[in-house]
């Protein structure tokens, strides 16, 4: 049910000293419109006067207009408001927009009232206003949702309620100009064309009045035009109010604004207003402010040599602070395009709208002592080089002050580089009160319902790129902190930030933030934040939900950043319940801190980063914080140096590894045994139906247990039901019939695409809350499928078939869990698994805990994986003991078309304190790896004369990304491989080739599904982000083989803290960024 807000209007009347409340008008979200008492139209008799109130309906949105007319001169007050205490106004002259509703999906009301009317803001928070009204004149509020169509000053609206079913009046405008009887005036001064006074050309010698009532910006343009023609000069303006639109700036010209004088942007009319927002067929790539520069009170585009300078003021008054689209509305005050060679320089800017400056494109730029009190956004500096920012103060409540972007608005990538911001202050005092001196801070809020803004930020427009760039000597106040953001494919590198003060800071007083939101063309990559100095930092009074950030996304981390003498104080105050929240990743959400939520860490938050350095931090709390001073999650590298906080642990593991496993049981109470349905111990009864009706009847009872008295169990597949435990005891067998027809075949997945295949001999399909424990046995007694295969294989082998064979192949697997949630099984031991042992697919949150697997029990069965990981995630492997003929633990997510087709990952696995032994992988990743494999950890394990340690394969029809792989405090002996990565495994089982006598023939529907092909580009493979940590390795043949290919590299493998003692090292081949740290590798015998 939608959210019904409760706003409401409210009018008190008074004449000669007697008042009455004469009506309430419930907007109620507008569109449902409840006039109460107000009736159409009301007449109210107060004292000697009365009162005449109408209201209308709006037609081209959801709002209404109301006309008030008194018969008498009369104090008429009005209310606006009564929502909720988290509502924010913006008002701006006789107009305000409210905003309201949830912090990621705010909505607002716009309003505009009688200008003369004197406003003030109560703690409702409402919005009131006061205005001395005459008799027989005729005034309007209109309070509406706003929209293409709708988008109203008051100077439109007795226009409006003479025609409330026409469409919006100011889209008649001739925007920029005067009306025809006041032109000819200015064109004439134009063509005679004037000398410069000592001062320059004065604006007043133009026809400019300077009276604060006069629309001036005719006159000026004209001096601009005039001064242009002569090849540049001074704009002379003397002390006085000019009331102006948009003015026009040309090349070699210099605004000088004398002590005393104010270029104020003028309110459109009815007839009047600004230069009309240019066409741009790439505004969909950032906001309209962004988007478009002429709708502006000064505006250049490819123009060069200006300078705006003087003790005067540029006050933005009738400048809108919202992205209005309608011919005559200005919302910058100072817009430049594709400009160079820009000085700004000892004005005052009040009030600006969007923007008090927007620089795009703008190359060699100086701004210097300039004061900025403002409504919105100080200084933007998009897709700019060469800038210099010194001695400003930039006061900015409801948006940033200095912020450094790199949009796509002019329709190609530029980096906004070479930038140096120093010895400035920001600040989110309400607006005003810095100006004035008296750095108020009733205002708390900013519309997006984050605290009050003010800071120097980059982003959050980025799609290109932000390099060399120093920001030092800053201050901040009452604000919120210092941002780095990339968040639309540009790169953030070469930052150095020092010498920075922070007072009462809202949110993070370090945020960065690498994201995709991705507001650029198709095909643009994620960008890169890297190689950021921060030093010298001191923090007082900051906020702790938030702590400070340091946040990439999954695959794309945040890297080399340095943090040196960094002294920060915290409010504290947040528990230990609050230290277990796990963020949420939020990738494509728009960046701010508070898109994390409360954050688990007191002090430094650090998510997908790598090469983080700390050294002299030091953190202390008002209140005590209980959550841990860092947490770390897919860090890597981190080091830090000389703090007084509590280090985090050096076995940190990623907080999603506490996130995984499964997370409930079955919660049944019957318990049942399977011998009281007839089940036999005695090796010769086949007990699969009665296996089965015990487990139904456990299902129908709610769940439970259900057991097996001590013998050994014959049986063929049968299949577990929610909340349904299996008790295998411990001397309990069950033994897998050798009759493969007592496993019907079903729709299924085997090494990576969907079949027909035999069920196991458990199954767990679209199940939950279901376990299989106890100490007993599972006995594959899997050699009579060992032999078939080994038959099938040397007849498929000489007629080209070797790529099929395992599929024609159909074996039993031991256990299979399917499209399940919650699943554990634990402690069992299995013996000679036909096929694979343990099966995970298209599952999530099960463990697989102290199970024992021996499948080179009587020969070396092939394809006896030990435990398969098949597109499933939330997965935990802990205590197992895995002794097979193939991968021991393996990752996997589909094969060549079908796993493209499906693209399902397997992520978020974690592997601990597990033994292998005879077998291809502690840990292999693939080779069925379409549907990508990510967020692998394995730690505290050991291997004895498996393959290799950690194995990375695919083929080039795969495709698919393996990244974020970590192995930690891991013991190896004799294994062949510590790393092991190969992009071309096993070529006549990887490629499917038909010989040439099946041409044209009829074949099976998974022969058809293997030969289907998939583009080169879609079958190329992708291998990143791999991490080896504390490996101990000893009898080793090769250290590592690490392949990548030319048209894929593998991409950032980092090796720290390994002891290897090899007979040779290996080959890293075709890798991008791989890095070695604290290891020893020993050759030869030790």
């Amino acid at each position: 049910m939608k959210k019904r807000i409760n706003i409401a209007l409210f009018f008190l009347i008074s004449f000669c000293c007697v008042s009455a409340q004469v009506g309430k008008l419930q907007l109620d979200d507008l569109p449902a419109i409840n006039t109460q008492e107000f009736k159409g139209k009301a007449n109210y008799n107060i004292g000697k006067g009365s009162i005449q109130i109408t209201v209308q309906a709006l037609r081209d949105t959801k709002g209404v207009i109301v006309e008030v007319v008194p018969t008498a001169s009369a104090e008429l007050t009005w209310s606006f408001g009564g929502g909720t205490k988290d509502d924010v106004f913006s008002v701006e002259g006789n107009a305000f927009t409210l905003y309201y509703g949830e912090s990621m999906a705010l909505r607002t009301i716009q309003g505009c009232v009688p200008p003369a009317s004197e406003l003030r803001l109560s703690d409702t928070p409402a919005l009131t206003g006061r205005l001395l009204v005459q008799s027989g004149q005729k005034y309007y509020l209109c309070f509406y949702e706003q929209n293409a169509k709708a988008d109203y000053n008051y100077f439109m609206l007795a226009d409006l309620w003479s025609s409330p079913n026409k469409s919006n009046a100011l889209n008649s405008i001739s925007v920029g100009q005067r009306p025809t009887d006041r032109r000819a005036s200015t064109t004439s001064v134009a063509l005679k064309g004037r000398e410069p006074s000592s001062n320059g050309f004065n604006v007043k010698d133009f026809g400019a009045t300077g009276d604060g009532a006069s629309i001036d910006s005719y006159a000026i343009n004209a001096a601009i035009e005039v001064a242009a023609a002569q090849g540049g000069g001074t704009i002379y303006f003397p002390p006085g109010n000019y009331l102006s639109y948009s003015i026009r700036l040309k090349s070699h010209i210099r605004l000088f604004l004398d002590a005393g004088a104010k270029i104020i942007a003028a309110f459109p009319s009815a007839t009047e207003g600004y230069d009309e927002a240019e066409p741009n067929e790439h505004k969909r790539f950032q906001d309209f402010g962004h988007s478009h520069w002429k709708n502006s009170l000064l505006w250049a585009i490819g123009e060069e040599d200006i300078t705006i300078c003087g003790a005067g003021t540029i006050d933005g008054m009738g400048l809108t602070r919202e992205e209005s689209r309608l011919k005559g509305v200005g919302n910058k005050a100072i817009s430049l395009k594709e400009c160079k060679n820009i000085t700004l320089r000892d004005i005052r800017m009040l009030h600006c709208g969007h923007f008090a400056l927007l620089a795009t494109g703008v190359d060699n730029m100086t701004i210097d002592n300039v004061l900025i009190d403002t409504n919105r956004d100080g200084l933007d500096i998009d897709a700019c080089r060469n800038v210099r920012i010194a001695n400003c103060t930039v006061n900015s409540p409801w948006d940033d002050a200095i912020v450094l972007k790199a949009s796509y608005g002019l329709g190609y990538f530029k980096d906004t580089e070479n930038v140096t911001i120093t010895n400035c202050f920001v600040s989110g005092y309400d607006q005003g009160s810095v100006a004035n001196g008296t750095y108020l801070s009733a205002q708390l809020q900013a519309p997006d319902h984050g605290f009050n803004c003010g800071r120097i930020k980059f982003g959050t427009e980025s799609s290109g790129g932000f390099k060399n760039i120093a920001i030092s000597n800053c201050v901040f106040e009452h604000c919120r902190g210092l941002a780095l953001e990339t968040v639309d494919g540009g790169n953030l590198e070469d930052i150095t930030i020092s010498n920075i003060t922070m007072r009462d800071i809202v949110n993070a007083p370090l945020f960065l933030r690498l994201g995709a939101r991705m507001r650029s063309p198709e095909g643009t990559p994620i960008g890169k934040m890297r190689r950021i100095l921060i030093d010298n930092i001191n923090v007082f009074n900051a906020d702790s939900r938030y702590a400070s950030i340091i946040s990439g996304i999954p695959g794309h981390a945040i890297e080399d950043v340095m943090l040196s003498n960094i002294r920060i104080q915290y409010k504290g105050g947040y528990s230990k319940e609050d230290a277990k929240i796990v963020p949420l990743e939020n990738v494509k959400v728009y960046p701010e801190p508070w898109m994390f939520g409360t954050i688990p860490a007191s002090a430094f938050y650090i998510r997908h980063a790598r090469n983080i350095q700390f050294h002299q931090v030091y953190v202390d709390f008002i209140k005590e914080d209980d959550r841990p001073a860092f947490v770390l999650d897919d860090a890597v590298n981190i080091d830090i140096k000389e703090t007084n906080l509590p280090l985090p642990a050096t076995d940190s593991l990623p907080v999603w590894t506490k996130t995984v496993g499964a997370q409930t049981q079955p919660s049944g109470k019957y318990s049942v045994k399977a011998n009281d349905f007839g089940a036999v111990g005695d090796g010769i009864t086949l007990n699969t139906t009665y296996i089965q009706k015990a487990i139904d009847a456990c299902a129908k009872k709610g769940g439970g247990r259900v057991e097996l008295t001590q013998g050994t169990y014959l049986t063929g597949a049968f299949y577990l039901k929610s909340n349904v435990e299996l008790h295998i005891g411990k001397e309990v067998t069950l033994k897998a019939v050798n009759r493969i027809e007592d496993f019907p075949e079903m729709p299924t997945r085997v090494a990576g695409i969907e079949m027909m295949w035999p069920a196991a001999i458990i199954n767990v399909i679209n199940q939950q809350n279901v376990a299989v424990t106890g100490e007993g046995v599972i006995d594959g007694d899997g050699k009579y499928l060992w032999d078939k295969y080994w038959e099938m294989r040397k007849d498929y082998d000489t007629k080209g078939l070797r790529w099929i064979v395992d599929y024609d192949c159909k074996r039993v697997r031991s256990l299979l869990v399917s499209e399940s949630r919650n699943v554990s099984i634990s402690n069992l031991t299995f013996l000679r698994a036909g096929f694979w042992t343990i099966q995970l697919l298209y599952s999530s949150y099960c463990t697989v805990d102290g199970v024992t697997i021996r499948n080179n029990v009587g020969g070396y069965g092939p394809s006896t994986d030990g435990i398969d990981i098949d597109s499933s995630h939330h997965i935990r492997i802990e205590g197992c003991d895995i002794d097979c003929n193939d991968d021991n633990i393996c990752l996997k997510a589909g094969r060549d078309a079908d796993g493209l087709r499906v693209k399902r990952p397997t992520e978020y696995v974690f592997i601990r304190n597990c033994i292998t032994r005879k077998g291809a992988g502690l840990m292999t990743c693939g080779s069925e790896t379409s549907g990508d494999i990510r967020y692998i950890y394995c730690t505290e394990s050991r291997s004895i004369g498996t393959s290799a340690a950690l194995r990375i394969k695919s083929a080039m029809t795969r495709g698919g990304i393996v990244e974020h792989i970590y192995m930690n405090k891991v013991q190896t002996d004799s294994v062949k491989h510590i790393l092991n990565c190969d992009m071309n495994w096993n070529p006549s089982y990887s490629y499917s080739i038909l010989p040439a006598e099946y041409q044209g023939k009829s074949l099976p529907k998974h022969w058809e599904v293997m030969l289907q092909q998939v583009t080169p580009e879609q079958g190329l493979p992708h291998f990143r982000n791999i991490y080896l940590s504390n490996i101990q390795a000893r009898n080793t043949n090769t250290f590592i083989n690490c392949v990548g290919t030319e048209q894929s590299p593998i991409q950032e493998v980092e090796v720290i803290d390994v002891d290897v003692q090899a007979k040779q090292y290996g080959s890293i081949q075709y890798v991008e960024s791989f890095r070695m740290k604290n290891s020893n590798i020993i050759l030869g015998k030790r």
